[in-house]
């Protein structure tokens, strides 16, 4: 698979928060082709991210160019209240005939009580059962040995199994307001841990939040994380993006001048294909015709959407975490933000560490990493706000001391 297979569209709909596939997608080769090939020899990625910047429209191509290479099973988890549906929905996704045969027979000659075994061995049959609370709690208390069980099956796999699970922490967050959630996050984590450590599965985790944030605030094992390759989903160089706009222009029937398609790339704070999209939207609806009315648009309506839709988000993401946790991400964010060219790994653990224990700073530096606040570079050992539209949402807020 090469950069050719991954044509560019030339014509466009607009289609802001909506998940596309096919031909309506604008092509990432950059993010789609080592996801693919990774996942097709057993390594294991997540990708976490604003919401509406592309994030299940990736996951989408990469299922669609893994067909025929990989067993390929599916599940939005966001759809979900509990754990035993998402593992009940990933089962069922499984294709009919040896597989699903293997995982009931090894099931059945596993000690794991009837009201659990009964729901699995249902789903398997692809007559899933109605969820019953006692049934849920039975299940839980079961997954360990279930999730083993399944994992000794997977190991008959004669080609990939690869499982994409879309917004996985949305799910945690839901369980984690329960009863015992950190133990049953902890035992979802490990039991899909558990299916990795076989070479032949490898998964894929989107979510508009990090996992490792919720399991430091949590007390949840990360080692259960430890093995997935975080990547991250940055915004298109300019001159690509001048191609998706004039893309969303002729799907409209626009004929901006280039003068105007300028002014537009101009005033964005980052070329994200969400954003982009919801400006064209707005510009388009407006029926510009110059560039004053370009700057009209984005000063009344643009600005104003971006700091509602996605400034809002960095925002909420540090509100999520609690007041220790949330202290350190604040400071740490300071001493990077506050640095137009960034700041070196050695001077951000010398500031930091004065009023940190200094084992904080990796998991610090993870959890903002795959929030989408900052960009680690290993080569130059720098770090730095990931992006414009971080660095716009940045200059808005008030500024925070890095004592604090």
């Amino acid at each position: 698979m090469s950069e050719p297979d991954f044509p560019r569209p030339t014509r466009l709909r607009s289609r802001f928060g909506m998940q596309v596939s096919g031909a309506d997608i604008w092509p990432r080769p950059d993010i789609v082709l080592p996801i693919v090939a990774g996942l097709a020899r057993g390594d294991s990625y997540s990708l976490f991210g604003l919401r509406r910047i592309g994030k299940s429209t990736v996951m989408t191509d990469v299922r669609e160019r893994l067909a025929g290479r990989a067993v390929v099973v599916h599940s939005d988890a966001q759809q979900f209240a509990s754990l035993s549906a998402l593992f009940e929905d990933i089962l069922g996704g499984l294709p009919d005939g040896g597989l699903r045969d293997w995982i009931t027979a090894g099931l059945g000659k596993a000690h794991i009580a009837d009201s659990a075994l009964r729901r699995v061995l249902a789903v398997l049959k692809g007559a899933p059962e109605p969820g019953r609370a006692a049934d849920d709690e039975a299940f839980l208390a079961y997954l360990p040995q279930v999730a083993a069980s399944i994992a000794k099956q997977f190991e008959r796999l004669d080609q990939p199994l690869v499982i994409c699970v879309d917004e996985l922490p949305m799910l945690c967050e839901r369980l984690l307001s329960n009863p015992n959630g950190a133990r049953t996050v902890n035992d979802l984590l490990a039991g899909l841990r558990h299916w990795r450590i076989q070479p032949q599965v490898a998964m894929f985790f989107t979510g508009s939040i990090g996992l490792r944030g919720l399991a430091k605030q949590h007390g949840i094992n990360a080692n259960h994380l430890s093995d997935t390759k975080v990547t991250v989903l940055p915004p298109l160089p300019r001159d690509e993006a001048e191609l998706f706009l004039r893309a969303l222009m002729a799907g409209a029937g626009c004929d901006w001048p280039p003068e105007m398609v300028d002014a537009v790339l101009d005033r964005m704070p980052d070329f994200h294909l969400g954003i982009m999209q919801y400006a064209f939207g707005e510009l388009s609806a407006a029926r510009v015709t110059s560039i004053e009315a370009v700057e009209t648009v984005f000063e009344e309506r643009v600005r104003p959407g971006i700091e509602f839709d996605f400034h809002a988000q960095f925002s909420e993401r540090l509100s999520r975490r609690d007041g220790d946790l949330r202290g350190r991400l604040r400071r740490a964010l300071a001493l990077v933000g506050d640095r137009p060219g960034g700041i070196g790994i050695d001077d951000f653990e010398r500031a930091f560490v004065t009023t940190d224990l200094a084992d904080e700073i990796e998991d610090t530096i993870a959890i903002l990493v795959e929030d989408g606040f900052i960009h680690w570079n290993p080569n130059t050992r720098m770090l730095r706000l990931s992006d414009g539209l971080v660095r716009a949402w940045w200059k808005t807020r008030p500024r925070i001391p890095v004592a604090a």
